[in-house]
């Protein structure tokens, strides 16, 4: 017979987790304390530590609010996230194109985009040749993994084409189906497509396509992300591209097994939403401020 925990034995389960979820938060703060992130200028801004970032739009989801000070950047506020709920959105973030579905809220989605354009810019300082990409990866997941995200999979695996030419956003596509199945498929779809009808003029284009690659190497990562019940995850498929070749558009070149080689990874990811909320805002003051200047939504 099943029996519920009551009494004693329930507070001492509730000690026990509350005592957890502190260690928790206080290796995660004492990690992001040492943990040094690259931006692409070459420029780390450091903030007193008591910032905080300017407050997204107004939203039913959002629960920021602060007394403290709004930094300011000379001579204008802070620029919010473009994040909004209850509708899909797909948004660059430094080299990563992530989805978000309609039923994920907004605070939840400056979470992932503030967190992971931190492991990506913290993978650059700690992996800084851009020839190594396995590196870069596995300082990705790492940082990730130390700030309250859990991953499943993620291994990394070879792309073994059948064809001599290949055409990446065809491999794009039928890896993230099978690693995210089809109801997420449309979504990414969309994305691919918006950013192919950006002019290549697009400042914002222009910094992802630097970003994303050097003159023969390159990687990026397709994530989609949602609520599960009271969970929030993220299917994540990571690309990692060697080529005798130059690279130009990376999300849609064209390339020859034999002069290219493709790597890849995916898995899901969820965030501990108890230890991110404590260290939400040093999340925050580490990216100085600058999360707005590597994010831009993609017209889906």
């Amino acid at each position: 017979m099943q029996t519920s925990i009551t009494g004693t034995a329930y507070t001492k389960v509730r000690t026990a987790k509350i005592i957890y979820e502190m260690r928790q938060t206080t290796l995660v703060k004492n990690y992001l304390d040492k943990l040094e992130i690259s931006f692409p200028d070459g420029v780390n801004t450091l903030l007193p530590s008591d910032y905080r970032p300017l407050e997204p739009p107004a939203s039913p989801a959002f629960k920021r609010s602060s007394s403290a000070p709004v930094a300011m950047s000379a001579p204008t506020l802070l620029q919010p996230l473009p994040v909004v709920d209850g509708k899909d959105q797909s948004m660059i973030v430094d080299n990563s194109l992530i989805s978000f579905v309609s039923g994920l809220n907004a605070e939840n989605r400056a979470d992932i985009l503030e967190s992971t354009l931190l492991a990506q810019l913290g993978a650059k300082s700690k992996v800084p040749d851009e020839k190594d990409v396995i590196g870069w990866y596995n300082a990705y997941i790492e940082i990730l993994t130390k700030i309250g995200w859990t991953i499943e999979g993620g291994e990394v695996q070879h792309f073994s084409a059948k064809a001599n030419v290949v055409e990446l956003q065809t491999v794009i596509i039928d890896i993230l189906k099978a690693a995210f199945g089809s109801d997420l498929l449309e979504i990414v779809t969309k994305a691919l497509d918006g950013i192919k009808s950006l002019a290549d003029s697009n400042g914002k284009i222009e910094a992802f396509e630097k970003n994303t690659h050097s003159e023969t190497n390159g990687s990026f990562q397709i994530g989609v992300a949602k609520q599960e019940g009271n969970a929030v995850c993220m299917n994540l498929g990571t690309f990692l591209i060697t080529s005798t070749n130059r690279i130009k558009h990376i999300l849609f070149i064209k390339f020859t097994k034999d002069e290219t080689d493709l790597q890849y990874a995916s898995g899901k990811l969820t965030l501990d939403q108890k230890i991110y909320e404590n260290v939400r805002n040093l999340v925050q003051n580490k990216l100085s401020g600058r999360a707005i200047e590597f994010v831009t939504e993609i017209p889906i």
